[in-house]
């Protein structure tokens, strides 16, 4: 067996210290095959695990883990995508516990999801045996090697990893004391927790049983869901009159150069130049989109900022009114905005006035349906002050050596 099916990484945050490029490098000098991304509730490390994974010729497996529960008995399950249908129900999964606040996540839950997806559970007690019978007849359901023995069903090897090697136990307590904003037991001697990354050598000396091996392989082999960059998700945009993007997209940016009297030819030719490269990369909505966006913040009482960055050198969101900077006037590059030879998408950056940006968000959720609008997250990491001031203050350290401490530290 060369695959670990439960992983838990540093984007399980303050409860894992196994950094991706960490585990990677580890897992490729012992000749792992497969690796399991499976953090609690969250997805936050899959293109990051899965960019690693295919570098270092690994097989990524997406997964996650759950608190199931009957109402009576919570049991830690990881489920595994199969495929990418699989991964979307994963995604839904852990949308649904985190927008409604969830530690626990129903039996109901899980069953409208299952179809496409592994089910493991851990350490399965006869007290579980409600949930378990729950998904009855489903083919890709396992328990965990410490399940009890008198369960019935397909075992395989499976315990956490959430830390490098041995000697890193200590990292655990240390990040949930952080979490939890409480003091580190120094005096006690620590449980061992047995939830390093092991090595192949380690595996080995398990003994694991032909059954164990060969379902961990079985697992391995049905998993096949890729993360697919690059794909064109944009809604169309609704014009008025039934015509296409690129027809309206045109009619505007001509109307627009006729009414501000823009009428010298290199102003034509560089919206030709512009608009062909644009529809030629199919972002004829995007820019009908962003444009409506300014538009209505404009005409709702909303302060907008006039545009930053690269997409100040275009003249098409010049003329959509997405920038308030005439690029021909100072001789700015709409290459360095959008190049046909690097095919990303537009990155407009727009300042809606702070108070009344809800305004605005409420009006795309309403245009395009709140399901089709997301925020964004970023992750921010801690630098060695800030990191020594954590770890000092859950050792009992006082705020004056808390500061002598960091004064030491140069900034980098």
């Amino acid at each position: 067996m060369v695959a670990h099916l439960n992983i838990h990484t540093s984007f399980d945050l303050l409860d894992s210290s196994l950094r991706i490029d960490a585990l990677i490098d580890k897992a490729k000098k012992e000749g792992y095959r497969a690796l399991a991304i499976t953090d609690t509730n969250v997805l936050y490390g899959y293109p990051k695990f899965y960019d690693a994974c295919i570098a270092a010729h690994i097989h990524p497996i997406f997964g996650m883990t759950i608190y199931l529960t009957d109402g009576l008995y919570t049991i830690e399950t990881v489920v595994l995508a199969k495929n990418n249908q699989g991964l979307k129900s994963l995604y839904q999964i852990s949308s649904a516990i985190m927008m409604r606040n969830k530690e626990e996540v129903p039996i109901e839950w899980l069953k409208r999801y299952d179809e496409h997806l592994i089910i493991i559970f851990k350490e399965a007690e006869l007290s579980h045996k409600q949930i378990i019978d729950a998904f009855e007849g489903k083919k890709e359901l396992y328990l965990n090697h410490n399940s009890n023995n008198t369960l019935t069903g397909k075992r395989v090897w499976m315990q956490s990893a959430r830390y490098l090697n041995e000697d890193d136990a200590e990292t655990i307590p240390a990040l949930h004391a952080i979490r939890d904003n409480t003091k580190l037991d120094l005096i006690h001697e620590k449980e061992t927790l047995d939830e390093h990354f092991p090595s192949i050598e380690e595996l080995q000396t398990l003994n694991l049983s032909e059954d164990m091996i060969t379902n961990a392989n079985e697992i391995e082999e049905l998993c096949q869901a890729e993360i697919a960059y690059h794909q064109s998700l944009l809604p169309q945009f609704v014009t008025p009159n039934g015509e296409t993007s690129k027809d309206y997209l045109w009619t505007i940016l001509i109307h627009r150069l006729r009414e501000w009297e823009l009428n010298d030819k290199t102003y034509f030719n560089r919206l030709k130049h512009e608009y062909k490269i644009i529809t030629d990369m199919g972002f004829e909505d995007y820019f009908l989109i962003v444009s409506d966006l300014i538009h209505f913040a404009k005409t709702h009482e909303v302060m907008v900022g006039p545009g930053r960055g690269s997409s100040a050198g275009s003249l098409v969101s010049y003329l959509l009114g997405i920038t308030t900077i005439d690029p021909l006037k100072y001789n700015l590059l709409f290459e360095r905005f959008l190049n046909p030879e690097r095919v990303t998408m537009p990155d407009i950056d727009i300042d809606f006035e702070d108070t009344r940006r809800e305004k605005v968000i409420k009006y795309v959720q309403d245009k395009y349906g709140e399901h089709h609008v997301s925020g964004i997250v970023t992750f921010g990491h801690l630098l060695a002050r800030a990191v020594a001031r954590d770890v000092g203050r859950i050792m009992g350290f006082d705020e004056t050596s808390l500061n002598e401490i960091s004064k030491l530290i140069p900034l980098v």
